[in-house]
């Protein structure tokens, strides 16, 4: 399915359907007031970065976290409405708006500049009073948003930088030509202009900047360039005028105003305009419209110029131009057109100092991260992420500058950990960043059950902290108090699970949380009231089946796919969610599930891009290596796998980058550190395997992946490894020793 059905028939007659089976195997929005820094005590090269992205299948807002090296990881999801095709972040980037094409309108989100979270401002979502808004706008100054109106022309609103509300402007919607779809504004703020998909044209306008009202230029529309008729008709496109020409979908202008690219969908060209920065109009340079490549759907120019970047729907790249300053003309850059390594590309986003690349891909569920290289606009494929289904744009933020550090005391933050310790209760562990001792411990005052495992949310109504206790087979929640941090048990909240509860975890965005249960094999779902905390039965009807003797559970970063672990069975059950706000509640049968392991299987890790999953086979040794099917969830076994382990691997871990893969084996004392390859999935051993002074049963990584804790079989010892992510090498920091066994721990990010 294509993100423009109209277009989809064109598309297969034109082009012909194509099989893609195997193309998996091809960073100012957020200021930070103070910047996390990790126990080492070092500033970060640079601050973190927040991204958001719309995905058009499940009407859906994402939210990401840049790592340093650009990598994008997910933080959670937003429901939306229908259909949103385009967000984008307000200039002072303490905004993000997103279209619906469906229902005609805007909605706007407040961002938390220090944690990335988004907060819907009052009255919205805002009607457009404009049909269809598609892509969207703004004024240099922020003061005026502008909208692409597929079946209104162009809508224009005035915007409040304070409270972020839009009303329209006198006058909106502009008319334009038909089916208008991009939208851009002069870096100048004296100019917008408009493409008509249907009109093969740009509507041109003149801004006035007290009102940010529009009026047409002379002489505008300006023609994208003469075609002659195409019967549309005979590709199944019934809706499409002859008038249609190219279909001019995206219009972008360089960062100095110069010139205005035009992508033409039909005619896998490009049309390049000069403007006339006194009078704003257009006119087509020599030479064009230029070749590029089948199907451009989107295109931006390199944020420091001198470079286009169009997106080729049809062929999964991304087509690089050299722009030349002097006329206009574009030519293809070595090595171009580039693999995005997904199906669909539907947008190019650049970060803010045009270091990185990201595209999303529509058909195959991803978003693309290149590397620039600055002398030849080249690009380097790092990294493909898996998403909620069709992505469509992504907005990213500007971030600090590297100039602006945190205070001694934050940078000498500790690691905060909870230890779940049995009939003992809850403690809390702080270990110092310094490499000198294994921390101070002090009880957590208020959990009066056992704690055998434990699980946080952070929500809307404060933070809050659930405890499972296996003998009672019940969970029970508190409140941590934001001042005395101690425990505020809710009151009459105790839940119970299934027989023999295994193991529990949350989604990541902390909605759901779900219980295997050993005693009858099912699994449980509960839901988090985003404002009490309190936890409710999701799944109605009994607990959700599962295999023999479910011991363990993970879900993938996008919280599209659970994969629950059958110790017994030697399999994995996969389970599916039916759309962006409830829980799993179907075993994908039809895809294959339950998939056999080695024996007796311990844990599974899905790796942060959301490509491989890893199952540890305690019984023979081994690693099982699967690639994640991008529709389905299924799995499908890696070329060498299973892997060779050490003597009963029991528990893994994935780095945050997606090089590393760390296992935790038992009876052989030792950590394997297991290189990914990044486009195959397979592992490999090229690091000495780091020798334990104890048996462990469990692995962690803080969420930066700098600090490692290992806990030993008994629950008597916690072990803390410095990580160095470039090389995979581990450096033992310090030990703590603990009277009462721990069961379980959680480091609090």
């Amino acid at each position: 399915m294509t993100p423009n059905t109209e277009l989809n028939n064109f598309l297969i007659a034109a082009l012909g359907r194509r099989s893609y089976a195997d193309a998996s195997l091809r960073r100012y929005a957020a200021i930070l007031l103070t910047l996390t820094v990790m126990w080492t005590g070092v500033a970060l090269a640079e601050p973190a970065r927040f991204a958001f992205g719309v995905n058009g299948l499940d009407f859906s807002l994402s939210r990401y976290m840049v790592r340093e090296d650009g990598r994008l990881r997910h933080l959670g999801h937003i429901p939306l409405v229908k259909s949103v095709p385009f967000v984008l972040l307000d200039p002072s980037g303490r905004f993000v708006l997103v279209p619906s094409k469906t229902v005609s309108h805007i909605s706007v989100f407040k961002l938390n500049m220090e944690n990335g979270a988004l907060t819907e401002v009052p009255g919205s979502p805002f009607k457009a009073e404009a049909v269809s808004p598609f892509t969207l706008a703004f004024h240099p100054s922020g003061r005026y948003l502008y909208a692409a109106a597929r079946f209104s022309g162009v809508g224009a609103y005035s915007f409040d930088p304070e409270s972020g509300a839009l009303a329209p402007l006198k006058g909106s919607p502009y008319k334009a030509g038909e089916r208008t779809r991009g939208v851009t504004v002069h870096p100048s703020g004296k100019f917008l202009y408009a493409t008509n998909g249907y009109s093969n044209n740009v509507s041109a306008y003149g801004i006035d900047s007290a009102t940010g009202q529009l009026k047409p230029l002379n002489d505008s529309p300006f023609a994208v360039g003469d075609v002659g008729n195409i019967d549309y008709v005979a590709y199944g496109m019934q809706d499409v005028p002859e008038s249609a020409g190219g279909i001019p979908y995206d219009i972008t202008i360089g960062p100095q105003g110069k010139y205005a690219f035009v992508a033409n969908w039909a005619t896998a060209s490009v049309t390049v305009f000069r403007i006339n920065t006194k009078n704003g109009h257009l006119n087509a340079v020599k030479g064009s419209p230029f070749f590029t490549g089948f199907n451009p759907y989107r295109l931006k120019v390199h944020p420091k110029g001198g470079y286009l970047y169009v997106t080729q729907f049809s062929a999964g790249e991304i087509a690089v131009h050299t722009i030349d300053i002097d006329t206009g003309e574009l030519n293809v850059v070595k090595g171009s057109p580039f693999s995005t390594g997904g199906v669909g590309p539907v947008a190019v986003n650049f970060s803010a100092d045009g270091k990185e690349l990201y595209v999303p891909n529509y058909e195959s569920n991803d978003i693309s991260l290149f590397t620039v290289d600055a002398l030849t606009g080249g690009l380097a494929l790092q990294e493909v992420l898996k998403t909620r289904s069709g992505p469509w744009y992504l907005a990213l933020t500007a971030g600090l500058s590297d100039s602006v550090v945190g205070t001694v005391e934050e940078q000498n933050k500790p690691l905060d950990v909870f230890l779940a310790q049995g009939d003992k209760g809850l403690s809390r562990l702080e270990i110092p960043h310094a490499q000198a001792s294994g921390g101070q411990m002090s009880a957590v005052s208020g959990a009066a059950q056992p704690v055998d495992q434990l699980q946080v949310a952070s929500l809307p109504g404060g933070e809050f902290i659930y405890t499972l206790d296996r003998a009672s087979a019940r969970i029970n929640s508190y409140r941590i108090d934001a001042k005395t941090k101690q425990l505020l048990p809710i009151e009459g909240e105790s839940v119970s699970t299934g027989p023999k509860p295994g193991q529990m975890v949350l989604d990541v965005n902390s909605w759901y949380l779900y219980v295997t249960n050993t005693g009858d094999n099912t699994m449980s779902t509960f839901y988090l009231n985003p404002q009490t905390g309190a936890l409710k039965q999701a799944q109605k009807g009994p607990p959700i089946p599962a295999g023999k003797n479910p011991v363990s559970v993970a879900l993938d970063a996008s919280a599209r796919y659970a994969y629950v672990v059958n110790s017994d069975a030697n399999n994995v059950s996969v389970y599916s969610y039916m759309n962006s706000v409830t829980p799993l509640i179907f075993e994908s049968r039809g895809a294959g599930s339950p998939f056999a392991v080695g024996e007796q299987p311990t844990s599974v890790t899905v790796e942060p891009a959301g490509h491989y999953a890893y199952v540890t086979n305690a019984a023979s040794n081994t690693v099982s290596a699967f690639q994640i099917h991008f529709q389905t969830g299924a799995l499908s076994a890696l070329p060498g796998s299973p892997f060779k382990a050490g003597n009963r691997p029991v528990s893994s871990v994935a780095h945050p980058n997606g090089k590393w893969l760390f296992v935790v084996n038992e009876v052989s004392k030792n950590i394997i550190t297991y290189g990914i390859e990044v486009e195959l999935g397979a592992l490999n051993r090229k690091l000495k395997d780091v020798k334990l002074p104890v048996k462990a049963s469990s692995i962690r990584l803080n969420v930066s992946g700098d600090k490692m804790l290992v806990l030993s079989s008994d629950g008597l010892r916690l072990l803390s490894y410095s990580v160095d992510e470039k090389t995979g090498s581990l450096e033992f920091i310090a030990e703590k020793i603990f009277v009462e066994p721990v069961l379980d721990i959680l480091i609090r990010d």
